[in-house]
């Protein structure tokens, strides 16, 4: 019997567990508690992309950052370079007294 493993379904579950990381990093670095729900951009969907928004609330209110799936499940390196920055800038709002 031949086992097959889809990479692309744990491509996404890393990308997941690394957004996560990032959102709980960041968040204790601005000293809040920030959740974060992710789910398929149905319009960018609609529109032949796969996309994600990503919700944060806490803090002082809710952020959205929305990500291409190209993006959100790429190299660290470039989730550093193009995802974190937007996530830090959002739970700096959502930190801001």
């Amino acid at each position: 019997m031949s086992y097959e493993t889809d990479t692309a379904d744990l491509d996404l579950i890393s990308a997941y567990r690394r957004l996560d990381g990032a959102v709980d990093a960041l968040a204790a670095d601005q000293g809040t508690a920030i959740v974060a729900t992710i789910r398929l951009d149905a319009l960018a969907l609609d529109r032949g992309h796969k996309a994600y928004n990503v919700h944060l609330c806490g803090g002082k209110g809710e952020a959205v950052v929305w990500l291409d799936h190209v993006t959100f499940t790429d190299t660290d390196e470039l989730f550093t370079e193009f995802v974190v920055p937007q996530l830090e800038a959002a739970i700096a709002k959502l930190g801001a007294p």
